[in-house]
């Protein structure tokens, strides 16, 4: 299961077309900062990752696993813990990861 939040707007990624994302954080940003989350959930990963617009917030109980740290590592790979979010290379790593999950 993954879920995408654009200021606190949540929708399953299977119902987050890559229109509304880009809409949301379009709107978003004209107003002020963007704070995207992405939660991935399956066998073995329990994670959240939060782009700069979130602010620093409590850090993770444990450590990230194996399988946890290829997400992470891809999402700084697309550079998406930066500000200004880059709506295209968030899309492109839903879609990536989308296929492990």
């Amino acid at each position: 299961m993954i879920k995408i939040s654009v200021n606190n707007v949540e929708k399953e990624l299977s119902e987050a077309s890559e229109s509304w994302i880009a809409d949301q954080i379009n709107h978003h940003r004209g107003i002020g900062a963007v704070c995207v989350k992405i939660y991935i959930k399956a066998p073995g990963i329990d994670l959240a990752l939060a782009s700069e617009g979130c602010g620093s917030g409590q850090p993770g109980g444990r450590k990230p696993n194996r399988d946890e740290m290829m997400f992470i590592d891809a999402w700084q790979q697309f550079q998406l813990g930066s500000s200004p979010i880059n709506t295209g290379r968030l899309i492109a790593f839903l879609k990536q990861i989308d296929r492990y999950v």
